[in-house]
């Protein structure tokens, strides 16, 4: 009974072992690959949501309906949590490293032992004789098996019989069997660096499912940042629309003033009025296409499509601040941009894609050594003792079965296999001779990759800068130009296309502006991704790099 229930746990049981094992994996090996600590878990905050709403936790909040017409302000910090706790996506690249360490953990368990037991009630009538016979036979089983290092298999198990006669003599007897046997591999399989090499690829694994989960969440932060600002931008170019079908309206009484009093001709007033008409369809387009990126913004985030998104529109604004502060004002505000050297020499070192093509790399080494060893011929020592006797319906006459080590049988023997042909062995050795090149070569590749990667990201970085500050100047330009084209209309010295001209003009610079500020935001965040230098913390929340070593 003890035996059978030490086999026995709960399924909520085996869930806690399993996870305690995977977490506390990934854990230890966290600052592996990634150069820092970090607690890890994939138990999904789920009253996250709601605490944002300001709505009261529920017991199941991942089933609990949100009320109709929610609306969830956020702020790019809180987009960044919001993201990290719900988004599916996430969430699967979470479990990538949860099942790679349970992977691991299935892997070790060939070195943990194995311990076993097995418990029998067998009822029995045998009517072959010339009487009829009838028992019953109760049996219990222990069994353990080791793999060492070494590549040594120990077995073990020790059997109880009971047997007892229900006709007859109604004899019984008590049998006890107890055996142990050991197999040492000289030749293939011998070793620790073979016997070992599934765990230790295992564990390499569960460090490679890292090292992509914190790529993933660098690039998701930076593609979560991009939406946000994105979604701000179609927002600006609504209001810069509502702008100009305001100033086009303005524009069209005048015109309509200037034409009653036959000031101005007909054409010119329709040519106002069809402007305006324009601007009102592109502020219709304006809307739509905004409703349209809020609504995959929420896809992105993984928040429930009933909820209406609300971003915090000043971060634009301080945006803008900060980077005109930066752009065109003193010198020294503006972050350091490195040299091409610099940045791939930092990327070099903070790439965690540089480290797994170096990782894999070594892995393709080793399997090429194991391989080498399964050419080898099969020679191994086996050795065994057995001790003891069982009891059936049969010798149950005989009594009860004594366990002497003294009386037992035990032997010993060298064995050698040589089988005329390892075709199987063989193309694997080759294969893996391949497979080592391969990684030799996409590690060069990850390299040049790299390089390419960081010298376009810093040219966007360059390209943005210079993008901002000509927006900013045609902006300018484009304002003083419709003031003094009213003036000269207002003086009879232009016509109306002039002013429409110059409206046209002042939109689409103000429309250019606001892209560009998205898009130099954006560069530089895109340029510390490549570099491998912006962090993001379980929460979501990013840490910055200042190029200054900080």
């Amino acid at each position: 009974a003890a035996a059978g229930l030490a086999g026995c746990r709960s399924t909520e049981a085996h869930r806690r072992a399993a996870d305690g094992v995977a977490v506390s994996t990934v854990e230890r090996l966290w600052p592996e690959a990634t150069g820092r600590e970090e607690p890890f878990t994939i138990e999904r905050p789920a009253d996250l949501l709601r605490e944002r709403l300001g709505l009261e936790p529920a017991e199941d909040a991942s089933a609990a309906p949100l009320p109709e017409g929610t609306t969830l302000r956020l702020s790019l910090e809180d987009a960044l949590r919001i993201g990290a706790a719900h988004s599916r996506e996430y969430q699967s690249r979470k479990e990538d490293v949860f099942r790679a360490a349970l992977q691991w953990d299935i892997e070790r368990d060939a070195l943990r032992g194995t311990v076993s037991g097995t418990l029998t009630a067998t009822g029995t009538e045998d009517r072959t004789g010339e009487e009829t016979v009838r028992g019953t036979e109760y049996g219990a089983e222990g069994r353990a098996g080791w793999l060492l290092r070494s590549g040594a298999e120990l077995s073990t198990r020790i059997a109880v019989d009971l047997v007892q006669l229900l006709t007859l003599d109604r004899d019984r007897a008590l049998g006890l069997l107890a055996d142990a046997s050991i197999t040492l591999p000289l030749l293939r399989g011998a070793g620790r660096a073979v016997v070992t090499e599934p765990i230790t690829q295992a564990e390499r694994n569960v460090v490679y499912a890292i090292q992509d989960f914190d790529q993933f969440r660098r690039a998701y932060a930076v593609r979560v940042a991009t939406e946000y600002l994105g979604v701000l931008e179609r927002a600006q170019l609504i209001r810069n629309a509502e702008e100009n079908v305001r100033r086009l309206e303005a524009a069209e009484r005048r015109a309509e003033q200037l034409a009653a009093a036959g000031r101005l001709p007909e054409i010119q007033l329709d040519q106002v009025r069809q402007d305006r008409l324009r601007a009102e369809d592109r502020l219709s387009s304006a809307r739509q296409a905004f409703e349209r990126q809020r609504d995959g913004f929420t896809l992105i985030l993984g928040v429930p499509s009933a909820l209406t998104l609300e971003l915090d529109p000043a971060e634009l604004d301080r945006l803008e601040a900060r980077i005109g502060v930066q752009l065109d004002g003193a010198a020294e505000e503006a972050p350091a941009l490195p040299d091409l050297e610099g940045a791939v020499a930092l990327a070099f070192e903070h790439r965690l894609d540089l480290r797994k093509a170096e990782g894999e790399r070594e892995d393709a080494q080793r399997r090429v050594a194991v391989a080498e060893n399964a050419l080898r011929s099969n020679l191994a020592l086996e050795a065994g003792g057995t001790a003891g006797e069982a009891r059936g319906l049969g010798s149950a006459g005989r009594g009860d079965a004594e366990l002497d080590p003294g009386r037992g049988r035990y032997r010993l023997r060298l064995r050698l296999d040589l089988p005329w042909r390892k075709t199987r062995e063989r193309a694997a050795y080759r294969n893996s001779l391949i497979a080592a090149e391969r990684a030799e070569r996409a590690l060069v590749e990850t390299v040049d990759r790299i390089r390419v990667d960081v010298a376009d990201a810093l040219r966007s970085v360059r390209r943005a800068e210079e993008g901002y500050r000509i927006q900013g100047h045609a902006v300018a330009i484009a304002a003083r130009r419709v003031e003094s084209t009213e003036m000269f209309i207002r003086a009879g010295r232009a016509q109306v296309r002039d002013l429409l001209d110059a409206q046209e003009a002042l939109v689409s610079a103000q429309n250019a502006r606001v892209g560009a500020l998205v898009q130099y935001r954006t560069a530089w965040l895109n340029l510390q991704r490549e570099l491998g230098v912006l962090t993001v913390s379980g929460e979501g929340q990013w840490h910055e790099y200042a190029f200054d070593g900080q």
